[in-house]
């Protein structure tokens, strides 16, 4: 059980698996207003980036969020388009369940690791925007509720400009009682309802 709140993971190089936030064995993890942009995790196994451990072969799977064993709900966060990885740049989930809301994801994959039928891994979106995204495999049933695929119109730092979807289009339900700030810490909620992703849109 944890509580991580307006975190930002950023710029992180790793030369095998996970280049983000790495999840293992967690239940009831909660993650509140979290960014994460531009982490790689596909550096290993090249000639320009040689393994630093002498490794022949390295996974290079998931750029931004890693969860293995673990139940954990992700609330207003937003994932961008710049988390890079072979497989898996968006959420790479193993023998997990996620449930997913006022968050976006920008042109990212989610992948699915282990047996479906003995370990299954869940991914439930509720109000979120997953633009541009795809799953690995083909055949993963993700389950989506009052959830859309535009464009979130991206400004500086992966704030929202104006006249972009994803502002008032949360749901406050999801939004914890002391949760009073956004990742700016400005108000979370503005307006008739919460924006999607870790920023508010401040000026209704």
């Amino acid at each position: 059980t944890g509580w991580m709140e307006n975190v930002v993971f950023k710029y992180n190089r790793v030369w095998d698996a996970c280049g983000g936030l790495f999840l293992s064995h967690c239940d009831n993890m909660v993650l509140v207003n979290v960014l994460f942009d531009n982490n790689d995790a596909s550096f290993g196994n090249g000639l320009l980036n040689p393994n630093p451990y002498g490794l022949s072969f390295v996974n290079r799977w998931c750029g931004a969020l890693f969860a293995e064993v673990t139940v954990a709900e992700l609330i207003n966060c937003t994932f961008a388009s710049i988390n890079v990885a072979d497989s898996g740049s968006g959420i790479v989930c193993d023998s997990s369940t996620l449930h997913i809301v006022n968050s976006i994801f920008d042109e990212l994959e989610f992948m699915r690791l282990g047996n479906p039928n003995i370990a299954p891994s869940y991914i439930h979106f509720e109000y979120c925007n997953t633009w541009h995204c795809t799953r690995r495999p083909a055949s993963w049933f993700l389950q989506y509720s009052h959830t859309m695929h535009h464009d979130p119109m991206f400004g500086s730092s992966y704030h929202l400009q104006f006249g972009s979807p994803c502002i008032d289009a949360g749901d406050n339900n999801f939004v914890h009682s002391n949760v009073l700030w956004d990742l700016d810490l400005q108000s979370r909620i503005v307006g008739s309802a919460v924006d999607m992703g870790a920023y508010e849109w401040q000026y209704k």
